[in-house]
C-alpha cells in the first residue's frame, strides 16, 4: 500500500477489533491498548510493502503474536517475582539463622566465661527451661541465690551482646 492517507482509515477500521481480539488472551485494558497502537506502530513503519488484500492478516497475526509475547513476558516476570521472593525469604531465614547461631555462640562463650554456679544455674533455667524453685531445690540453694547469679548473668549477657551489635 502505498498513500499513507489509508493508514488512518486502516487505523479506524481495525483498532476496535485488535484491540477486543487482544483482549481474549490478556484482561488488563490498558495493556491491549498498548499492544493494539504497537501493531499499528508497526504496520506504519511497514505500511509501503503491505498489500492490501493482506492488510488484516497482517494485523491479526501481528497482534497475535504480540500477545503471546506479552504473556510470554509476564509468565517470566512472575517466574523472577517468585525467585526474588524465594531469595528473599531465604536471606531473611539465613540472616534469623546466623542471628540465632551468634546469641547460641555468645552465650556458651558467657557460660564458659561466668564460672560455677553462675554459668550452671543460667543453663538450667534458660537452656533446661527450668524454674528458679526446681534450680535451688537441686543446687540446694536460696532462689534469691538463684536469682541473683540469673541477674549477674543477664547483665553480662546483655553488656556482651551489645558489644556484638
Amino acid at each position: 500500500m502505498e498513500h499513507k492517507n489509508d493508514f488512518d482509515k486502516i487505523y479506524r477500521l481495525y483498532y476496535p477489533k485488535l484491540f477486543y481480539f487482544i483482549r481474549q488472551y490478556i484482561d488488563d485494558d490498558d495493556d491491549c491498548h498498548d499492544l493494539a497502537n504497537s501493531v499499528f506502530e508497526n504496520a506504519w513503519k511497514c505500511f509501503g510493502s503491505l498489500q492490501a488484500e493482506t492488510i488484516k492478516s497482517y494485523l491479526y497475526t501481528s497482534a497475535r503474536n504480540k500477545s503471546i509475547d506479552y504473556l510470554r513476558h509476564q509468565k517470566q516476570h512472575r517466574r523472577y517475582a517468585q525467585f526474588v521472593s524465594k531469595m528473599s525469604q531465604y536471606y531473611i531465614e539465613s540472616n534469623e539463622f546466623d542471628l540465632q547461631r551468634d546469641k547460641e555462640e555468645l552465650i556458651t562463650q558467657i557460660l564458659d566465661y561466668l564460672g560455677e554456679p553462675t554459668g550452671r544455674i543460667l543453663r538450667a533455667c534458660y537452656i533446661e527451661q527450668k524454674k528458679y524453685k526446681e534450680v535451688a531445690f537441686e543446687m540446694q540453694i536460696s532462689i534469691s541465690t538463684v536469682k541473683k547469679h540469673m541477674v549477674k548473668a543477664l547483665k553480662m549477657i546483655r553488656e556482651k551482646w551489645g558489644e556484638i551489635k
